[in-house]
């Protein structure tokens, strides 16, 4: 697929509309990048043969309507290039015009980046770029709402580290730091593209598994595990790894569901740590 870019012509201002203010201004409506892209979309098709908007390369939003028969794009730094799908080919004067609603674009759309960057930051530990317990309780009380619902099942997988606390006060926290990115990257490696990781403090992780029963969940607990125990820098610390989980119950709470999940991680640590026990 080949992208033309969009050119400015020099032109009789007369002939370029410019988008109105009141316009402009309904961009900055909205601090959600995708309804930006829709609400732009919306103002824009109507003197323009808009097609679809994409934004490259990952940010995955867009605004698709019919077929094209071609592509036009117009770059700028701070969203690594728009992509604007068109109709068919454009006058001159219309090439002028998407150049005006560009630019009007692209300001909204990277305040609203801006404002979901923050966003996101302030859910995810920095350390290990795994949720932090303020994303892990959101995400569980949706999970809790949806299968309350549709009777969906869910499990929760709690994950301490035995030993951490010797390597801390012998190697330091920079050592500590690098077990606990470690046990994050092995997490993430094990779990299921619908699993999702978080870090809840200390050398505290937690795993949700969203439409899995508890005989899914403990396959998927085995193996990380296992993974985690055969992890050569983590055996030359000591580093063991104890579990406990718990499948949600109709109609419990998430605090009923952590509560019967941390006493099955109490269970594994009384048993000798390294292992898992079931709530």
């Amino acid at each position: 697929m080949q992208y033309h870019p969009v050119k400015a012509q020099a032109l009789n201002p007369q002939l370029v509309v410019t988008p109105k203010a009141e316009d402009v201004i309904s961009l900055y409506q909205t601090l959600e990048p995708q309804q930006v892209i829709m609400r732009f979309a919306a103002l824009a098709k109507h003197c323009l043969p808009l097609a679809g908007i994409f934004v490259h390369p990952d940010l995955r939003l867009q605004w698709r309507a019919g077929n094209t028969e071609r592509y036009l794009t117009h770059d700028h730094p701070a969203l690594e290039g728009i992509f604007y799908q068109l109709k068919g080919p454009l006058s001159l004067w219309q090439e002028q015009l998407l150049e005006h609603w560009h630019d009007a674009l692209v300001p909204a759309l990277t305040n609203a980046l801006v404002h979901q960057q923050a966003i996101n930051q302030a859910r995810t530990d920095q350390l290990t770029g795994l949720g932090n317990r303020t994303a892990f309780a959101e995400v569980e009380q949706r999970l809790v709402a949806r299968s309350d619902r549709h009777q969906h099942a869910f499990c929760l997988l709690l994950l301490d580290l035995d030993n951490f606390k010797p390597v801390n006060d012998v190697y330091g926290h920079q050592r500590g730091d690098s077990i606990l990115f470690r046990v994050a990257h092995v997490m993430k490696a094990q779990a299921r593209t619908e699993d999702l990781c978080f870090r809840l403090g200390g050398d505290e992780f937690a795993i949700l598994l969203p439409d899995t029963d508890q005989e899914g969940a403990e396959a998927l607990a085995e193996r990380l595990l296992e993974a985690l125990k055969s992890n050569d820098f983590l055996a030359s610390h000591n580093i063991g790894v104890s579990m406990g989980l718990a499948q949600w119950q109709p109609g419990e709470h998430p605090r009923a569901l952590q509560t019967r999940a941390d006493a099955a991680l109490y269970q594994a640590k009384d048993a000798g740590r390294g292992c898992l026990r079931k709530g």
